[in-house]
């Protein structure tokens, strides 16, 4: 991550354009992985770059790409993406969270989970992905940035043998 792109989240943030396009133009971004080759290289003109923004990414935008690729800053579009989606949790207290569990926990688990985290985080809400992971053996991981909730039969298993090899 470069200051760059942190810089361009803050920018993005604060045009407070609906999150809902910015979600889009990423998804477009993943979708079509060349089309950063085509943002960044030399050899396209401007106006061929300009014309492309205005086909294929949503209107509000559209003026945020544009200055990126003028400023030839396009090669850090994904992690201004991801810089304003911290800026974006925040401000809505939301925690996104990673669940990976061994095997699928029920609906009314997976927001006694959500309850949980909420009240431990003091967020409102909880987006939480969740992963199928059967080498967990049994039970679940839940990852929130560099925090993590280990609450697998794995993971004890691991505590048991770093405590049996202490003794």
């Amino acid at each position: 991550m470069t200051q760059l792109s942190i810089n361009y989240a803050k920018v993005l943030f604060e045009l407070h354009l609906p999150a809902e396009d910015i979600g889009q133009s990423e998804r477009i971004f993943a979708q079509v992985p060349e089309l950063l080759d085509v943002f960044t290289s030399p050899v396209i003109r401007e106006t061929k770059k300009m014309v492309l923004i205005d086909r294929i990414f949503p209107v509000t935008i559209r003026s945020f790409l544009k200055v990126m690729c003028q400023n030839h800053a396009m090669d850090g579009i994904l992690d201004t993406f991801s810089e304003y989606k911290k800026y974006y949790c925040e401000e809505h207290k939301i925690l996104p969270a990673v669940m990976t569990y061994s095997s699928r926990p029920d609906p009314e688990q997976i927001d006694g989970i959500k309850q949980f985290l909420c009240d431990k985080y003091k967020k409102d809400r909880v987006d939480l992905t969740l992963r199928e992971d059967p080498k967990l053996i049994g039970g679940f991981v839940v990852r929130m940035g560099d925090r993590e909730i280990d609450c697998s039969l794995r993971g004890r298993l691991k505590q048991l043998e770093q405590k049996l090899m202490w003794r």
